[in-house]
């Protein structure tokens, strides 16, 4: 079965900390507020991969850096 992680692409004014502070609540640990920017920037969904691979507790991730669209990937359902 492939992992399903919540990503949430945190656009500016549009209730973002507050969804931000949901996810918190409710995973914990296993949310992640991701903020280093120039990887996710300049390599965008393979670099989100490589990080969900190196982070496999993490279930719920948010960026304002995510702005691609989602391809298949054989291990992990990105789930927007």
């Amino acid at each position: 079965m492939k992992r399903k992680v919540i990503i949430h692409k945190h656009l500016f004014k549009n209730a973002g900390t507050t969804f931000d502070w949901s996810l918190h609540n409710n995973f914990g640990t296993d949310f992640c507020d991701h903020r280093d920017d120039e990887p996710m920037r300049k390599e965008g969904q393979p670099y989100l991969i490589r990080y969900l691979k190196e982070h496999p507790n993490i279930k719920a991730l948010s960026s304002h850096h995510v702005w691609f669209r989602f391809q298949p990937d054989e291990e992990i359902d990105l789930i927007p």
